[in-house]
């Protein structure tokens, strides 16, 4: 997916939606990537984990909407397991 990027948001990606919702879209994963690690080291707000993993799951069925959408990307399977893995979190971490 990586060495493909280029490739994959020359033809389809950029044209999808617009750069500053694609921009968004990245910082908002980066903070909730954030959310999933920071409460477990300093032990303050516990909610923030499992908010922060739902949050990515939507994020990653968004991904795989679009990929079906516009890229006929064949490895839908690469986003599902971690959809899978945080929702896991998420079911484990909410009380």
């Amino acid at each position: 997916m990586i060495n493909n990027y280029e490739k994959i948001a020359s033809v389809w990606a950029w044209r999808a939606l617009t750069q500053p919702f694609w921009i968004t879209l990245g910082l908002l994963q980066v903070l909730f990537a954030i959310g999933l690690i920071l409460p477990n080291k300093t032990k303050l707000l516990k909610k923030l984990t499992p908010i922060s993993a739902v949050c990515l799951v939507i994020i990653t069925l968004f991904g795989i909407v679009l990929y079906d959408a516009y890229g006929k990307f064949p490895g839908i399977l690469w986003a599902l397991i971690p959809a899978l893995l945080m929702a896991f979190v998420a079911y484990k971490k909410w009380k």
